[in-house]
């Protein structure tokens, strides 16, 4: 009898796990409700669904399927034929550039999506340095809006792409779960200090813990600021942050080469605060701003751009007069989300289909720029992903079989985002669409490697090679 009793409730709670999991696992609305998880805040989730479904959520979220033929082997020879294909022969030379790569906060020039007029101009400076011929820029694609600032950051750290992942996926708070490649384990392989910083919470987006699985040396975060701290709108300004990157660059250990990566907060939404409005609309769309309907977000944004683009002259400024090659790299993680009325307005005269504005929500700028002669090649738009290559590319640096493959990618496939993707005709296409394509079928593998399989292939992904003895460092 007890035997019988055993039997059938281990019956029943194999029935009840097996339809639980497909409940929740396999059916898009489970219960019949909509369930979101809520990555930069993952107990408030646990809070409002209890612990066991927000496990499987995030597992659902998480689920990725091994790629077809995926094996190291395979790996290896994706590698070679890398390596075979790349055509720029590394050349060693005397300089070692120090590298600043800054991510900032909504930095966006909102004229990709249509017409703006304004009162004065609001990113001067910026446009200023197509100009230079010891600069390149271009329109970078990115996966989100107005918000998720940890995704960008993860592609333009790890050559990965969104694209390849689950929609409502956030890879610093599930994906990260170990070591794994990084341009900062690349870089310190070649000799670098490596420092990450952000003036925020230490916690904000899980950065400690991925920080240190990326391999980077040091973190400076709110916490450990060394420079007085000056606010605009109750964030730390763009100003006090790249005070404190020059306050560490000047501090650093002057034997070896640096990389420093900086994430701002100063242009976080929402876009409202006591700051001057200097700068006015004159019109969106060639409709009147006073036609358009509520703009004083918009006001606002712009204002703060122009904030923005008088700090990085003032950095930039500042390692003019420095000695030392120094590269300077600055990208915005996403444009802001505002109000409908601009998007109307400003799409209103466009012919362009709805799927191509839409992408176009999705455009933010990079620059790169020395303080040395240089003869860099153009790279035109490209998608965040393609980041780390082209900037070891510019600082002369010797890439890794992973970042020579991208730059092999980036021929055919210059833009991989989750809103969309472009071929090297221009088309507009849908991930789903080139899925099953050798180079993106290869990317998924080497990706897959990266993130779910702890003793990853380093000497792909990596290639360590012993630092430039004399680089004419003081």
């Amino acid at each position: 009898m007890h035997k019988r009793v055993h039997i059938g409730v281990s019956i029943a709670a194999a029935l009840f796990i097996g339809g639980w999991y497909y409940t929740v696992m396999e059916i898009p609305n489970p219960l019949g409700k909509e369930f979101k998880v809520s990555y930069w805040n993952v107990s408030a989730t646990r809070s409002s669904y209890g612990a066991s479904l927000s496990y499987f959520l995030l597992l659902k979220d998480n689920r990725i399927d091994v790629p077809k033929d995926y094996s190291e082997k395979k790996l290896q020879i994706i590698a070679e034929n890398a390596e075979a294909e790349y055509g720029k022969k590394y050349q060693k030379t005397e300089q070692t550039p120090d590298i600043i790569m800054i991510m900032n906060e909504a930095w966006s020039d909102l004229r990709v999506l249509g017409e703006l007029e304004t009162t004065k101009e609001y990113m001067p400076f910026a446009d200023g340095l197509e100009e230079e011929e010891n600069a390149v820029k271009g329109n970078l694609y990115v996966s989100i809006i107005g918000g998720n600032t940890a995704n960008t950051e993860f592609e333009a750290l790890t050559g990965n792409s969104l694209s390849l992942l689950s929609p409502a996926v956030v890879p610093y708070q599930s994906q990260v779960q170990h070591n794994m490649p990084s341009l900062a384990r690349v870089l310190k392989n070649q000799g670098y200090e490596t420092m990450a910083m952000h003036p925020n919470g230490e916690g904000a987006w899980n950065r400690k813990q991925v920080y240190s699985y990326f391999g980077f040396d040091e973190f400076v975060h709110q916490g450990v600021w060394e420079v007085p701290y000056e606010y605009v709108r109750g964030f730390i300004s763009d100003a006090c942050n790249y005070k404190e990157i020059i306050h560490r660059y000047e501090n650093r250990n002057k034997e070896t080469p640096f990389f420093l990566f900086d994430v701002t907060i100063q242009n976080h939404s929402e876009y409202y605060g006591e700051i001057p409005l200097d700068i006015d609309v004159v019109n969106v769309g060639g409709i009147p701003a006073e036609e358009v309907g509520y703009l004083y977000d918009l006001q606002t944004y712009l204002n703060l751009i122009k904030i923005s683009d008088d700090d990085l002259k003032e950095l930039v400024t500042y390692f003019e007069q420095v000695d030392t090659p120094v590269i300077i790299c600055i990208f915005g993680d996403h444009q802001p989300w505002l109000y409908d009325d601009f998007y109307e307005a400003v799409f209103a005269g466009e012919e362009s289909s709805e799927r191509e504005q839409n992408l176009q929500k999705y455009i933010v700028p990079y620059v790169m720029w020395a303080n040395y002669d240089v003869d860099w090649e153009e790279y035109g738009d490209m998608s965040a992903n393609y980041l780390p290559a082209a900037l070891m590319e510019c600082a002369n640096l010797e890439l890794p079989p992973f970042y020579q493959y991208l730059m092999e990618l980036h021929q055919e496939y210059p833009v991989l985002t989750k809103m969309g993707c472009l071929d090297k005709e221009g088309n507009l296409v849908d991930i789903t669409d080139i899925w099953d394509t050798d180079l993106i079928e290869q990317y998924r593998m080497l990706q897959y490697n990266q993130l779910y399989v702890e003793s990853y292939q380093s000497n792909i992904f990596e290639k360590t090679i012993l630092p430039i003895e004399d680089d004419g460092r003081e």
